[in-house]
C-alpha cells in the first residue's frame, strides 16, 4: 500500500517537473523569431491576432537594431501567408514602422518597405494591395508625384478589400484625396474638382463624417484657387463645422486661415480678423495642453503669426507687429530647416537604396538557411557570392554615386552661400536701422528729459515743436519702410490686380503729401489725365508714395514736383520729376541694381533707411513694369515706372 502511494508521489513529481520544463522551454522560445512565426501561422481569430501583435511588440523592443528588420521580414512573410493576412500584415507593418522610427531606422525601413513589392515571398494579393497604399503615402510625403500617382491608382483599382472593414473606408478615402491633391499640386484644378466630388459621394455612401468635412475643405480650396469665392466660403465653413464636431482640428484650422486669406483678398479686413482669431483659439486648445504636438502644426502657427503681424501693422501698432513678425520669421526658418533636412535625407535614401539592397537579401537568406544544418554549406556559398556581387556592383557604381553626391553637395553649397548672403544683408540692415533710429529717438529723449528735469521750460516745447515733428516723422517713416520690407521678405509679394484710374491714385498721393510739401513751399503739379490701368491698388499707392516722398525729401525749397503720364501702345508710363539735389551715376546704378541700402539725408536733414526705392522697384517689377531713373546733379531727378496694358 505504501509502495503504491510512493509510486503516485513519484508520478506526480515527474508530471510537475515535465510541466515546469515545458513552461521554461516555451518561455525561452519567446526570444526566438521562429517561435513568433509559429504563433502567427497558428492564429485563429482577429482578437487573437490583436493580442499577438501586442506580444510581438515586446519582442521587437528587445531586438537589436541589426536584427530588427531581418526579424520583421520573416514575421511579415509568415503574416502574408496567414488566413488573417489582411489584418495581421497591416498591424505588423505599422508596428515595424513605428519601432523603426523610434530607434532612428527611418531610412533603412523605407528601403526595406520598397523592396517588399518585388519580393516573390510576398505574393499574397491582399498584401500587395496594402503595399500599394503604403507606397502612395511614402512617395506623396516625398513629393514624388509620379510614383505616388502610380501606386495610388493601383490601390484604387485593386485595393477595395485590402483592409478590414474598420479601416478600409479611411484608407480608401485617403487614397482618393491624395489622387486629387496630386492634381492640385500640378495645377490641374478641373480634374482635382471631379475627383474630390467623387470622394464626397463616397463619404456620403460610407457614412464617414470625418472625411466628409475634410473633403469639403479640399473642394473649398479648389474653388478658392479658381477665384470662385462664394462657393469657396460655403465649403470652407462647412469643413470647419463638420471637422470640429469630428475632432479633425488640423483641417478646421487650415480652412480658417484660407478664409482669412480670401476675405483679406476682398479687402474685408474685419471678417478676415475674426477667422484668424478663431484659428488661433482652436490651435491654442490643441497645443496648450499638449506642447509636444507643436511640430505637427508648424505651418498653421506660421500662417496665424503672419496674419497677426499684418493685422497689427495695418493698425499702426508697430510693437505687436514686430513681435509677430519675429515669431513668424522664427517659424519660417524652422520650416525651411526641416524641408532642407528632408531634401538631404532624400539624397541619402537614394544612395542607401543602391548601396544596401543586396545586403538585405543576403541577411534574409542567411537567417532563413540557418533553420537546418544541411543548408549550412549553401549559406556560406551564397554569402560569398553575395559579397562578390556587392563588391562588383559597388565599385562599378561608385563613380556614378560619387558624381551624384558631388552635384548634390554643390547644390547644398550654393544654398549655404545664399543663406550667408541673406545673413549679411540682415546684419547690414540692422546696422542701418540702429543708426537711423538712434538719432531721432535720442533727440526726443533729451528734449522731454530736459522738460521733465525743469532744465527747459514747458513753454519752450513750442519752439522745439518743428524739431519734434521732424524726428517723429523720421521714426514713423523708418518703421513703416522696415515693416513693409519685412512683410515682403516674409511672405513674398502677392499681386491682386484691379482696374483703376491712375490719375486718381496720383491725386490721392498729392493730397497725402500736401502738408509735407508746404513746409518746404514745394508745389505738387499733376499734369496727367484720367487713364485706366490694371495693377494692384496697394502696390501703386506704395510706389507713388515712395517716389513722391523721395522727391520732396531731396527737393529744394520754393521748387515744384511734376506728375506726368505718357500712354504708349503696350504700356502706360508715370513720371515723378523734381528740381532737387539730383543723383550721381553711381547712385542711379545702385538703385537699378538693388544695392541702394545706404541712408541719405534730404535738403532739410530728413532721414530714411534706404529701403524705400528697393521696395518700389520690387513692387513695380512684380506688377510687370520697370523703373527708370534719369538725373543730373543740382538740377533734379526724373523717376518713372511703366504699367503694362
Amino acid at each position: 500500500m505504501k509502495f503504491v502511494c510512493l509510486g503516485k508521489v513519484i508520478q506526480s513529481t515527474l508530471i510537475t517537473l515535465l510541466i515546469l520544463l515545458l513552461h521554461f522551454q516555451v518561455f525561452s522560445q519567446t526570444d526566438s523569431v521562429y517561435y513568433w512565426q509559429k504563433k502567427i501561422a497558428s492564429c485563429k481569430s482577429i482578437s487573437e491576432s490583436n493580442i499577438l501583435i501586442e506580444k510581438i511588440k515586446g519582442f521587437y523592443n528587445n531586438s537589436s537594431k541589426e536584427s530588427l528588420l531581418a526579424n520583421a521580414d520573416l514575421l511579415l512573410q509568415t503574416a502574408s501567408e496567414s488566413k488573417y493576412a489582411y489584418h495581421l500584415f497591416n498591424e505588423l507593418f505599422y508596428l515595424t514602422e513605428t519601432i523603426s522610427n523610434n530607434i532612428k531606422l527611418e531610412t533603412q525601413f523605407a528601403v526595406f518597405a520598397i523592396k517588399l513589392e518585388n519580393n516573390p515571398r510576398y505574393n499574397n494579393i491582399i498584401v500587395q494591395n496594402q503595399l500599394y497604399y503604403y507606397y502612395t503615402l511614402l512617395y506623396f510625403r516625398l513629393k514624388e508625384f509620379y510614383n505616388a500617382d502610380k501606386y495610388c491608382n493601383l490601390f484604387l483599382k485593386y485595393g477595395m478589400d485590402a483592409f478590414d472593414s474598420d479601416n478600409q473606408s479611411d484608407h480608401y478615402l485617403n487614397a482618393m484625396t491624395i489622387s486629387a491633391l496630386i492634381d492640385v499640386a500640378k495645377n490641374e484644378l478641373e480634374s482635382a474638382y471631379k475627383k474630390l466630388n467623387a470622394t464626397l459621394d463616397s463619404c456620403i455612401s460610407q457614412k464617414n463624417k470625418a472625411w466628409f468635412g475634410i473633403t469639403k475643405g479640399n473642394i473649398g480650396d479648389v474653388y478658392y484657387r479658381q477665384g470662385n469665392f462664394e462657393k469657396a466660403i460655403h465649403f470652407l465653413n462647412e469643413d470647419i463645422r463638420i471637422s470640429i464636431a469630428n475632432n479633425q482640428f488640423g483641417s478646421a484650422i487650415n480652412s480658417y486661415t484660407e478664409l482669412k486669406d480670401l476675405y483679406t483678398k476682398q479687402n474685408k479686413i474685419e471678417i478676415a480678423n475674426l477667422y484668424i482669431d478663431s484659428a488661433n483659439n482652436l490651435l491654442r486648445q490643441i497645443l496648450d495642453p499638449n506642447p509636444s504636438l507643436e511640430n505637427l502644426y508648424l505651418r498653421e502657427s506660421f500662417e496665424i503669426n503672419s496674419a497677426y503681424a499684418n493685422k497689427y501693422y495695418l493698425k499702426k501698432d508697430f510693437v505687436n507687429a514686430s513681435h509677430f513678425f519675429a515669431k513668424a520669421f522664427e517659424l519660417k526658418n524652422l520650416i525651411e530647416k526641416n524641408e532642407k533636412e528632408n531634401q538631404i535625407k532624400n539624397i541619402v535614401e537614394r544612395i542607401e537604396l543602391n548601396k544596401t539592397s543586396n545586403e538585405f537579401n543576403e541577411l534574409h537568406e542567411e537567417i532563413e538557411n540557418k533553420k537546418t544544418i544541411s543548408f549550412y554549406f549553401q549559406v556560406i556559398l551564397m554569402a560569398i557570392a553575395g559579397v562578390l556581387i556587392i563588391y562588383i556592383i559597388f565599385f562599378r557604381r561608385l563613380k556614378y554615386v560619387n558624381k551624384v553626391l558631388l552635384e548634390k553637395n554643390e547644390i547644398i553649397h550654393q544654398q549655404n552661400l545664399e543663406l550667408e548672403k541673406i545673413n549679411n544683408d540682415k546684419d547690414k540692415l540692422f546696422s542701418i536701422i540702429s543708426h537711423d533710429l538712434r538719432g531721432p529717438s535720442r533727440n526726443l529723449q533729451l528734449i522731454f528729459k530736459a522738460v521733465g528735469d525743469n532744465k527747459l521750460p514747458f513753454s519752450a516745447l513750442e519752439n522745439q515743436l518743428p524739431n519734434i515733428i521732424r524726428n517723429t516723422s523720421n521714426l514713423v517713416n523708418t518703421l513703416e519702410s522696415l515693416l513693409n520690407w519685412s512683410a515682403s521678405q516674409l511672405r513674398g509679394i502677392k499681386v491682386n490686380k484691379v482696374l483703376l484710374d491712375v490719375n486718381e491714385s496720383i491725386e490721392e498721393t498729392i493730397h497725402f503729401f500736401e502738408d509735407q510739401a508746404l513746409k518746404k513751399n514745394i508745389r505738387l503739379v499733376n499734369n496727367s489725365r484720367s487713364t485706366m490701368v490694371k495693377i494692384d491698388k496697394n502696390h501703386i499707392e506704395i510706389i507713388l508714395r515712395n517716389l513722391t516722398s523721395n522727391a520732396i525729401k531731396f527737393s529744394k525749397q520754393n521748387s515744384s514736383i511734376q506728375f506726368n503720364l505718357i500712354t504708349n501702345i503696350d504700356f502706360v508710363e508715370v513720371y515723378v520729376m523734381d528740381e532737387g539735389m539730383g543723383l550721381s551715376n553711381d547712385q542711379v546704378n545702385n538703385i537699378l541694381n538693388n544695392t541702394a541700402m545706404k541712408s541719405s539725408v534730404g535738403t532739410l536733414g530728413e532721414k530714411g533707411i534706404g529701403l524705400g526705392l528697393l521696395l518700389t522697384k520690387e513692387f513695380i517689377e512684380i506688377n510687370g513694369g520697370n523703373l527708370h531713373v534719369s538725373s543730373e546733379l543740382n538740377k533734379g531727378t526724373s523717376m518713372s515706372f511703366t504699367i503694362p496694358k
